[in-house]
């Protein structure tokens, strides 16, 4: 490697850094490193120490929801979040629910997991509610609903095509035989009189043009 090379690699911190975690380079002592960025850089740079007020209020909110837990008490949790408008679930519960949520969408007996199932729930206040669980990486129940009408739509077109194209069959051999009729009548009417043969079997075809 050339001096120029090696003075590319050490003008670049990533690449140092990389070197240092390696061994390639020596480590700088911690004296060095004061001496280098100076002691209130280092400070600034360090993580501020837990508050210890916030750490009471959250151990005091901890042992609020684990009460609320024991007693039944579940309006006064805390278990849903919106904010930048989406809607999320949160608190001590939600592991729990998650597990009941899987087991709705996998009863016993059920190998495969079901795509998405509805289950029928009362609240104390709101009354009769139902609980629509689907799987994400599936169909939701509106689109499963809109592929079967789409397929019913389609099947209808090609019912009533296929009907037009059975009628036109009908009406070509009704056609046909009302021909084949009259060129056997216009037949027989030639042989009784063969000297207007030719005009009779030419109005036949004539009229059978026409149908």
């Amino acid at each position: 490697m050339s001096e120029t090379d090696i003075l590319k690699l050490l003008a670049d911190p990533d690449a140092v850094h990389l070197n240092l975690l390696r061994g390639t380079l020596a480590r700088p002592s911690v004296e060095q490193i004061v001496h280098l960025y100076g002691a209130e850089a280092l400070r600034a740079a360090l993580p501020s120490p837990p508050d210890p007020d916030e750490r009471v209020a959250e151990l005091e909110r901890a042992i609020a929801e684990q009460a609320a837990l024991l007693e039944d008490r579940f309006s006064d949790l805390d278990l849903v979040g919106f904010e930048n408008g989406t809607l999320t679930l949160k608190g001590p519960l939600i592991p729990l629910l998650a597990e009941a949520m899987a087991q709705m969408l996998r009863p016993t007996g059920r190998s495969e997991p079901a795509n998405y199932t509805e289950t029928a729930l009362t609240h104390e206040e709101l009354g009769p509610l139902t609980l629509t669980l689907q799987r994400k990486t599936g169909a939701t129940a509106h689109e499963l609903r809109v592929a079967a009408e789409t397929r019913a739509d389609q099947a209808e077109r090609r019912e009533r095509a296929l009907l037009a194209s059975n009628q036109r069959e009908r009406s070509a051999l009704t056609q046909l035989a009302s021909l084949r009729s009259r060129l056997r009548d216009a037949g027989r009417r030639a042989e009784a009189d063969p000297e207007r043969a030719g005009e009779i079997l030419r109005a036949a075809v004539r009229e059978g043009g026409a149908l």
